[in-house]
C-alpha cells in the first residue's frame, strides 16, 4: 500500500484522534517510525509523536553523530560537511514537533542551536524553538580527532605542555557567536587539555545559551550539568539571572554548573517549582538565602509558594534545616544529601545527623519554632543521608520527626529503636517509608551495622496505620516478635514489604530424624528421653513460629511485592563450621509447604515474590503452588545463579527456572484458548485506553460493558464508579429504602450491600455527590474510599420510607435538641470539638444516626488527603454544629491539594481560611461578604471568588487588593436583596469607591472575568464605570442590563475584551417579559473591539431602523457565538415579494435574445409611479438584507448564531385543538427581522462551514424545504436548530409548519438536534 492511500480496514476505532494518540504513547520510536509509512493520515498523527522526544544516545543517535565528528583523516571532510547539511535540514522540517530534547553530542548541539537561531531570527514558532524539556550533558563525549590530539599532549614533557599553554592563552579565544553572549564566558585551559578541546568547550557553552534563550518562552525544565561547562565558566552572573528570569514557564531547574543565590533565583524565577544543586548551602550560601543584606538565620528572606521540591546535594549546616522549612511553608519534597554541623569546615566536615549541631543548641532552635508556631511545614517527603548517628544527638534527631508532621514519605539511612518509636508516633500519615544503605549485615550476630537494629522496622509496622510501602531489604524481624501475644501490623494498605524475617528455631538432620521417629508408631508407649524432649520442643516452637510468621504476612491483603531476603547471602569469610552455628542465630524464612506457605494464598494481588539467598526449600511443587495461587505474579527472585553457588546449586536452580517457565505458559495458553472469541482485548487490555473510551460513554452504557467479560469489567470498573451522584439514576429507588425491614431479611439492597459495593468498588471513585446520609457512612466505614478528588455534599434532606413513618409521630414545628453520642475518633472527645445543635421534627434514632454521620463526614475528609475541590454549600444545619472553628482550618489546612472550596451559610474568617489552605484557587459561598470579611493580608494564589450574597463596591476593591492574583469573580449584586439606595447614597459610595482606587495602588489589577447576576435603578452602571478603567486585562464581562453606557466605559477601557453576555436570559423576548435594553449594544462591540468572540444576548438588539449603518465596519473576525436581535428592517408584502420573484426574473433580460424577451412577454413601456415606489422599497430590503448577511459571511468562525427566542405571552392561556391541556400562547412573530430565505440572499452565508447552531425561533422568517436543503448542504458541521421544535401546540398553522421542516431535515440530516 503506497503512504498516500488510506487503509479501508482504518476507518472506525484507529481514526479517532485522542485514540490514537494514546495508542502512540505506547510505541517504541522504531514503531513510530513504523506507522508514519502507512498511510497520510497516520504520518500526519505520528510524526509529532516520533518526534516530540529526541534522545541523541539512543537508537541510532550515536552512530549519527560519529558520522559527523571530526577524525584525523582529512579526507572525510566532504562527506562530514554533506552528512551535517543533511541533519540540518532534517531538524529544520522536523524541529518544530520537537518538545523533549537531551544532548549529549557537541555536534549535534551546535546544529540544533543553529537551527533555533536561524529560525528565531525569521520570527514566530519554528524548528527547534518550542523547546519544554531541555537538557544538555557532553560527559565522557570524545571525538576520534580529540582522542588523538589528547594523546599527543599526554606525550609531551611538563616543559612542553606549559610552554603551549602559555602560546594558547597569549592567541585568546575566538569571537562570540552572539553579541549578547560578549564577556559572558571566562576560559581556563587545563594541564593535559588542547587547545581544540578548550575551543570545544568555548563553543559549545555559547551553543547551549543561544539554544536556552530562543526557546525560553516556552522552556519548563532546564539542566545545567557541569559537563557542559567544560573548560569555561560564567564570568557574568547576571546574564546567568537575565535568562532565567526570561523563562517564564521555567517550573523545574536542575543546576550543576554554577553556584546560585538561593534568594536571587527565586526572585528571577518566581513559578520555579523543583529545584536540585550540587552546590552548598553553608557560610555565604546560606546568607544569600537569607536576603540581600542579610546574614546568618535572621529574617528578611522571602517566602516562596510555588518552590515545591528541593533537592541539595551539597553540604549545609544542619542548624538551618529548620529555617529552611520555614522560608518555604509549600514545600513538599526536600533530599539533604550531607549535613554538617556549623562550626565545621566544608573540607574537613563530618558527617551528622539531621538537624544537628554540635551540640544541642540547633535542637532548640528547631523546638522553639515548632512550640512558636512558626514553623508550618506541609513538607511531604523527607530524603536524608543519615550516617553512624552519635547517641548524644538521637533528642534532636525526634525533633526532626516534628518539624513535618504530616510526612508521608521517609528515606534515611539509619534506623534504631528511638527513631523508628518517634517514627511510629510522629508520624500519622506516613505511606512510604525507606531505607538505603549498601552495607553486609554481619550474620554472625543478632545486630546489624551502624544503627540499623534488630525489629526497628516491626515498630513502625504495628504502629503507622496508613502505611503503603515498606522497603527496608536491611532491616531485620525477629520471628519471637510476631507470636500471638505481640502487638499486630495495622498497616493493611500495605503494597510493598521488603524486610528479613530470621530468629527460627533450626533443625539439623539429625533433629530431624528424631522427630520423625518420635511421630511415628514403632515409638508409642516408649519413654522420650531429655534430648528427644528438648528436640520435640524445638519442633513445636518452629512450628508457632512459621504459624505467626505466615498469618501476619497473609493479613496484607493488597501486598503486590513482598521480598523477604534482598540478595542476602552469608559472609564469604566465614568458615563451613561457623555458617552452620550461626544458623542458629540468624535462620532465616524458610519457603516451603510444608512450613505453612500455604496460608499466602490470600495475596491475591502479589506480582513479585523474592527469597534469594533464604534455605528456601522451593521445589516443584511450590512453585506449581504459586502460579496457580497468585495469578499476577510475573516476578519470582531466588532462582537466578549466583557467583557462589555449588555446581549442583546451579543446576537445581536451572531445573526450577525451566519449571517456572513451563508453568506460566501453560497457564498463558490455556488463558488465550479461553479468550480468543475476544478481539476487544487487543486493544482494552490497556488501561489507560479503556479510560480514554470509557470518558465517551454514558453510565447506562458503561453498566452494560461491565457485564461483558471480566477483562472488560475490569477496564470499564473505574471509569463507572469514577463518579458517583447518588441524585441519579437508579440511586434514589435503591437507597429510600436500604433501611426498610423488608430489604433486610431478604437480604436484597439492604445497608449492608451499600456498604459493601463502596468497600469492593470505592477506591475506584473520585468525585462523589452525596444526597443521603448513608453514602457517607459507606465511604467512610468502607475503607475504600480514600482518593477522592472532590467532594460535595447536596442538602442530606432525602429520607428514606422507615424514617417518613418515624416522622409522623412527631409533633411538627417542634426542634429537639440532638443529644451528644459515642465518638468514633479521640479527635471529637471532651466535648470541644462537636456542640449540640437543633434538630426539626427527628426521632431518637434518626438523632443517634445524625450524630454518627457528622463525624463520618469530617473523618471522611480526613481520610482523602489529595481532596483538590470540596463543596459545603448545601451543608444541613445538624452538619455544621462545629463548637471549634479551629477543627474546621485543621482540617482545611490537611488537605494539601485542596484548591477548590464552596460552602453555604459556614461563618468562616477568611483570613485564616487562606493562611491555613495559602494553595486555594477558587473560593464560593452564598454567604454576603461585607466588610466584617476584610483581609488583612495579601494572598496572590487565589484566582476566582464567586459571591452568591451581595458584596459592596468598597468590599469588593478592598478584596481585589489584597488579592492581587484574582482573575475572576462572580457577584449577585453590589446591594441587598430588598434595599434601595437614594441617589445620595450612591453617588457617596461611587465618590468613596473613586477615593479607595486612586489611593490603593498604582498597578492595574489582574482580573479578567467579571459577572454580575442582578442589576438595580442603573446603580452597576456607575459603579462598573468606577471599576472597569481599573481592569485593563478583562476579556469576559457579563451583567444582566447591560447598558450603553458600560459598554462604552468597557470598550475604552478594556483593549483585550473577548467575551460580552447578559448574566441571565429572559423568560420571553415578548415585550410585556423583558425589560427594555438600549439598542445598538452589539453594533458598538462589532465595530471597536476586534478581538472579541463571544456577544451572548439575547435581549441586546441591533435595530437597523435607528442606525442604518448598523450592518457596517464590523472589525472582530474572530467572533464564535453571535446571539442577540436583529430588528427594524423593511419587509414586503406579499404583492412585493411576488414583484421581488418577477424582478429577479427581469434581472436576466440584458443577456437574453429579443425574440426570447418577447416570448417571455417582455415590453418596454414605462413603469407606474407605484411600480417605481414598490421597486426602490424591494431595492432597499435587498441592499439591507445583503450588508447584514455580508457581514455575517465575514465572520468564518462562527459556530453559534441564535438570533431569536421564546416568544410566547405568559400572561395568556390557549387551548390547543384537542382541548386537552393548556399551554402558553404564541403572539405574532417579531417583526421586522431577516426574512433567511435564497430570495433574500442567504445563500451569501454559505461561507459559515464552522457553524454548529443556528436560531431563529419566533421570528417572522420565510424558511421553507428549499432553505432547509441548502443548510444541510453548506453548513456540514450543524448540530443543533432552534426553531422548528415540537411546542405542543399541534392545533395552530405555524406548529405544522414547524412539524413538516422539522421532518424533513430529520430526513436529510438526522445528526441535528432540535430545541
Amino acid at each position: 500500500m503506497s503512504s498516500g492511500q488510506d487503509p479501508p480496514t482504518h476507518g472506525t476505532t484507529l481514526w479517532v484522534p485522542e485514540i490514537m494518540t494514546h495508542i502512540g504513547a505506547y510505541l517504541t520510536p522504531p514503531d513510530l517510525r513504523s506507522a508514519v509509512c502507512v498511510c497520510q493520515h497516520w504520518n500526519q498523527t505520528y510524526i509529532p509523536l516520533l518526534w516530540h522526544h529526541i534522545n541523541d544516545s539512543l537508537y541510532s543517535w550515536p552512530d549519527l553523530a560519529l558520522r559527523i565528528s571530526p577524525t584525523p583523516d582529512s579526507n572525510n571532510e566532504q562527506q562530514q560537511w554533506e552528512e551535517t547539511d543533511r541533519i540540518r535540514r532534517t531538524f529544520e522540517k522536523y524541529g518544530c514537533h520537537i518538545r523533549q530534547l537531551f544532548l549529549s553530542k557537541r555536534e549535534l548541539l551546535a546544529i540544533v542551536s543553529a537551527v533555533a537561531m536561524v529560525a528565531g531570527a525569521k520570527g514566530g514558532l519554528s524548528s527547534c524553538t518550542q523547546l519544554q524539556d531541555l537538557e544538555v550533558s557532553l560527559v565522557n563525549i570524545i571525538s576520534p580527532k580529540e582522542q588523538a590530539e589528547s594523546y599527543r599532549i599526554m606525550a609531551l614533557t611538563q616543559e612542553e605542555r606549559a610552554a603551549e599553554r602559555e602560546q594558547a592563552q597569549a592567541m585568546g579565544m575566538p569571537s562570540v557567536l552572539s553579541p549578547v553572549l560578549e564577556g559572558v564566558f571566562e576560559a581556563r585551559i587545563g594541564p593535559f587539555q588542547s587547545v581544540t578541546k578548550l575551543i570545544k568547550d568555548w563553543e559549545s557553552n555559547q551553543h547551549f545559551w543561544l539554544l536556552v534563550r530562543q526557546n525560553r518562552q516556552g522552556i519548563r525544565s532546564l539542566s545545567m550539568s557541569w559537563s557542559t561547562m567544560g573548560s569555561c565558566r560564567i564570568a557574568d552572573h547576571n546574564f546567568l539571572y537575565e535568562t532565567l528570569g526570561g523563562m517564564k514557564q521555567l517550573r523545574v531547574l536542575k543546576n550543576e554548573m554554577v553556584v546560585l543565590e538561593l534568594n536571587r533565583l527565586l526572585r528571577s524565577v518566581p513559578m520555579l517549582e523543583k529545584y536540585s544543586t550540587s552546590s552548598h548551602l553553608i557560610g555565604s550560601g546560606w546568607m544569600a538565602l537569607n536576603g540581600d543584606g542579610g546574614g546568618g538565620g535572621g529574617g528578611g528572606g522571602t517566602q516562596s509558594m510555588n518552590l515545591k521540591a528541593l533537592e541539595i546535594r551539597g553540604p549545609m549546616e544542619s542548624d538551618k534545616v529548620g529555617e529552611l522549612l520555614e522560608r518555604f511553608p509549600d514545600l513538599d519534597r526536600l533530599n539533604l544529601g550531607r549535613l554538617i554541623t556549623s562550626d565545621t569546615e566544608t573540607t574537613t566536615a563530618t558527617r551528622a545527623g539531621p538537624l544537628t549541631g554540635g551540640g544541642g543548641e540547633s535542637g532548640q532552635d528547631n523546638t522553639a519554632m515548632v512550640e512558636q508556631g512558626r514553623l508550618k511545614s506541609r513538607l511531604k517527603v523527607l530524603e536524608i543521608d543519615l550516617p553512624s548517628l552519635p547517641r548524644s544527638t538521637v533528642n534532636v534527631l525526634l525533633d526532626a520527626i516534628r518539624l513535618v508532621p504530616h510526612l508521608t514519605t521517609l528515606s534515611i539511612k539509619e534506623l534504631d529503636m528511638e527513631t523508628a518509636t518517634a517514627i511510629g508516633r510522629s508520624c500519622e500519615f506516613l505511606e512510604t517509608f525507606s531505607l538505603w544503605i549498601k552495607v553486609e549485615p554481619n550474620p554472625a550476630t543478632r545486630e546489624q551495622p551502624g544503627t540499623i537494629k534488630l525489629n526497628a522496622l516491626n515498630v513502625i509496622l504495628q504502629s503507622c496505620s496508613r502505611l503503603k510501602r515498606a522497603d527496608a531489604s536491611w532491616c531485620m524481624i525477629a520471628a519471637d516478635d510476631l507470636l500471638d501475644n505481640q502487638p499486630a501490623w495495622i498497616c493493611q494498605n500495605l503494597e510493598l514489604l521488603r524486610c528479613r524475617i530470621v530468629g527460627f528455631y533450626y533443625l539439623t538432620n539429625e533433629e530431624q530424624e528424631t522427630i520423625q521417629m518420635i511421630k511415628g508408631p514403632d515409638f508409642v508407649g516408649c519413654q522420650e528421653s531429655d534430648y528427644e524432649r528438648r528436640v520435640l520442643q524445638f519442633a513445636n516452637r518452629r512450628q508457632e513460629q512459621y504459624k505467626a510468621v505466615y498469618e501476619r504476612i497473609a493479613g496484607l491483603r493488597r501486598l503486590v511485592t513482598l521480598d523477604l531476603a534482598s540478595g542476602y547471602r552469608y559472609q564469604p569469610f566465614l568458615s563451613l563450621r561457623q555458617r552452620i552455628e550461626t544458623r542458629r542465630n540468624v535462620n532465616a524464612l524458610e519457603v516451603s509447604l510444608s512450613v505453612g506457605l500455604e496460608q499466602l494464598s490470600t495475596l491475591g494481588c502479589l506480582e513479585e515474590f523474592g527469597f534469594e539467598g533464604l534455605e528456601s526449600g522451593v521445589g516443584e511443587n511450590e512453585l506449581g503452588w504459586m502460579v496457580k495461587s497468585w495469578p499476577r505474579l510475573k516476578v519470582v527472585r531466588g532462582l537466578q545463579g549466583r557467583a557462589l553457588d555449588s555446581v549442583a546449586t546451579r543446576q537445581r536452580k536451572a531445573q526450577l527456572r525451566q519449571s517456572l517457565r513451563e508453568r506460566k505458559a501453560s497457564i498463558q495458553q490455556q488463558q488465550q484458548q479461553h479468550q480468543q472469541h475476544q478481539p476487544a482485548r487487543t486493544i482494552f487490555h490497556i488501561q489507560e485506553l479503556g479510560s480514554v473510551v470509557g470518558s465517551y460513554l454514558t453510565p447506562p452504557q458503561l453498566l452494560s460493558c461491565v457485564q461483558v467479560s471480566s477483562l472488560w469489567h475490569s477496564v470499564f470498573s473505574p471509569s463507572l464508579w469514577h463518579t458517583i451522584d447518588d441524585n441519579l439514576y437508579s440511586w434514589k429507588h435503591y437507597l429510600e429504602k436500604h433501611d426498610s425491614e423488608e430489604e433486610v431479611e431478604t437480604g436484597g439492597h439492604d445497608t449492608r450491600w451499600v456498604m459493601d459495593i463502596f468497600a469492593k468498588y470505592g477506591n475506584h471513585i473520585r468525585e462523589l455527590t452525596i444526597s443521603w446520609k448513608v453514602l457517607i457512612s459507606a465511604a467512610y466505614e468502607g475503607g475504600a474510599c480514600t482518593k477522592l478528588v472532590s467532594l460535595r455534599i447536596y442538602a442530606l434532606f432525602y429520607e428514606t420510607k422507615r424514617e417518613k413513618l418515624e416522622k409522623r409521630g412527631i409533633p411538627v414545628g417542634r426542634s429537639y435538641a440532638v443529644k451528644p453520642g459515642p465518638f468514633l475518633s479521640p479527635i471529637f472527645e471532651g466535648g470541644t470539638v462537636l456542640k449540640e445543635t437543633w434538630s426539626n421534627g427527628r426521632s431518637e434514632r434518626q438523632q443517634r444516626i445524625d450524630w454518627l454521620v457528622v463525624q463520618q463526614y469530617w473523618l471522611l475528609l480526613r481520610q482523602n488527603l489529595g481532596l483538590r475541590s470540596l463543596d459545603l454549600r448545601r451543608m444541613p444545619q445538624w452538619m455544621g454544629g462545629l463548637a471549634q472553628e479551629a477543627f474546621f482550618y485543621e482540617t482545611v489546612g490537611m488537605l494539601d491539594r485542596l484548591v477548590d472550596v464552596a460552602m453555604d451559610d459556614f461563618e468562616v474568617d477568611l483570613n485564616v481560611l487562606f493562611n491555613a489552605q495559602p494553595k486555594l484557587l477558587r473560593f464560593r459561598t452564598f454567604l454576603n461578604l461585607n466588610n466584617r470579611h476584610t483581609l488583612t493580608t495579601l494572598f496572590s494564589g487565589l484566582r476566582l471568588v464567586e459571591c452568591k450574597g451581595y458584596m459592596s463596591p468598597l468590599s469588593m476593591a478592598t478584596l481585589l487588593e489584597r488579592l492581587p492574583g484574582l482573575e475572576e469573580i462572580r457577584l449577585y449584586s453590589f446591594l441587598p436583596e430588598r434595599s434601595s439606595l437614594p441617589a445620595t447614597t450612591l453617588s457617596a459610595q461611587v465618590e468613596e469607591l473613586k477615593a479607595f482606587i486612586d489611593s490603593a495602588s498604582s498597578s492595574p489589577s489582574n482580573l479578567q472575568t467579571f459577572f454580575l447576576e442582578r442589576t438595580k435603578q442603573g446603580a452597576a452602571a456607575e459603579i462598573l464605570k468606577v471599576f472597569l478603567p481599573w481592569w485593563p486585562n478583562l476579556k469576559r464581562l457579563s451583567v444582566t442590563g447591560l447598558t450603553r453606557e458600560i459598554a462604552l466605559t468597557a470598550i475604552r477601557s478594556c483593549p483585550v475584551l473577548e467575551h460580552v453576555s447578559e448574566s441571565k436570559d429572559p423568560t420571553s423576548i415578548f415585550p410585556d417579559h423583558q425589560t427594555q435594553t438600549d439598542h445598538n449594544i452589539p453594533t458598538l462591540l462589532l465595530k471597536s473591539c476586534p478581538q472579541l468572540r463571544v456577544i451572548n444576548g439575547i435581549k441586546l438588539t441591533i435595530d437597523i431602523r435607528s442606525d442604518p449603518h448598523a450592518a457596517k465596519g464590523w472589525v472582530c473576525p474572530q467572533l464564535t457565538t453571535l446571539r442577540c436581535q436583529i430588528i427594524g428592517l423593511p419587509r414586503l408584502t406579499e404583492q412585493e415579494r411576488n414583484a421581488l420573484d418577477t424582478q429577479n426574473l427581469t434581472s436576466l433580460s440584458l443577456s437574453l435574445p429579443a425574440s426570447f424577451k418577447d416570448n417571455l412577454g417582455f415590453t418596454g413601456e414605462e413603469e407606474e409611479p407605484e411600480a417605481i415606489e414598490s421597486r426602490t422599497k424591494i431595492q432597499a430590503f435587498q441592499r439591507l438584507h445583503h450588508q447584514i448577511y455580508n457581514q455575517l459571511a465575514q465572520l468564518t468562525n462562527l459556530r453559534r448564531l441564535v438570533l431569536g427566542f421564546e416568544f410566547r405571552d405568559f400572561h395568556r392561556l390557549f387551548l390547543y385543538s384537542q382541548g386537552l391541556n393548556l399551554v402558553w400562547n404564541y403572539d405574532d412573530p417579531v417583526p421586522g427581522t431577516l426574512e433567511f430565505s435564497l430570495a433574500s440572499g442567504l445563500d451569501r452565508l454559505a461561507t459559515l462551514k464552522n457553524l454548529e447552531e443556528f436560531g431563529f425561533e419566533g421570528l417572522n422568517h420565510r424558511i421553507g424545504r428549499l432553505e432547509i436543503e441548502w443548510m444541510a448542504v453548506n453548513w456540514p458541521r450543524l448540530r443543533l436548530l432552534r426553531g422548528v421544535s415540537d411546542d405542543k401546540t399541534s392545533g395552530r398553522a405555524y406548529a405544522k409548519q414547524k412539524q413538516l421542516l422539522r421532518e424533513h431535515m430529520q430526513s436529510l440530516r438526522p445528526d441535528i438536534a432540535f430545541e
